[in-house]
């Protein structure tokens, strides 16, 4: 039986094409791996020139994949999404871009679908879910409304 190290390395081109296949990158994400798997960083740095010249790594799509996946499953609101992405270094222009389609009405509308699914929940400690909101990047302003909207229905 054949192991892993009897056989040939893959080329840097195969290695960012098989990342490239499980999901989008930003750019600076797929340089990371690869140079962390010990490819030359001339040969990595031709590879994602190609590889953006191609199509096949686009810094934008990889940031709208990332906040349709964050707002669809975990809720995150504007100001989460833009640190996260800062701190994957999503490349700054493609994040404005695509956080510029967002509005705080679509914050403020995952915000009540947190508060309805909070209250269905635990009966509802304000304090609590003010702190999860505040993690989940809701401003103060919409944190402050949702709760006082909560207080006057008596939720």
């Amino acid at each position: 039986m054949k192991n892993d190290s009897d056989s040939p390395r893959r080329s840097c081109s195969d290695a960012a094409a098989r990342l490239l296949a499980d999901r989008p990158h930003f750019r600076r994400q797929l340089r990371d791996k690869l140079i962390h798997r010990k490819y030359d960083h001339s040969e990595v740095e031709a590879t994602l020139r190609r590889f953006a010249e191609l199509g096949y790594l686009d810094e934008e799509a990889a940031v709208r994949s990332f906040v349709e996946q964050k707002r669809r499953r975990q809720g995150w609101a504007v100001t989460r999404l833009r640190a996260e992405l800062q701190r994957r270094g999503a490349a700054s222009e493609s994040v404005d871009l695509v956080l510029s389609e967002l509005s705080e009405e679509d914050d403020e509308r995952l915000a009540r679908r947190e508060l309805e699914a909070y209250l269905r929940q635990s009966g509802g400690d304000p304090e609590r879910l003010a702190r999860r909101l505040a993690r989940m990047g809701f401003s103060s302003r919409v944190i402050v409304r949702l709760l006082d909207e909560a207080r006057a229905a008596d939720l």
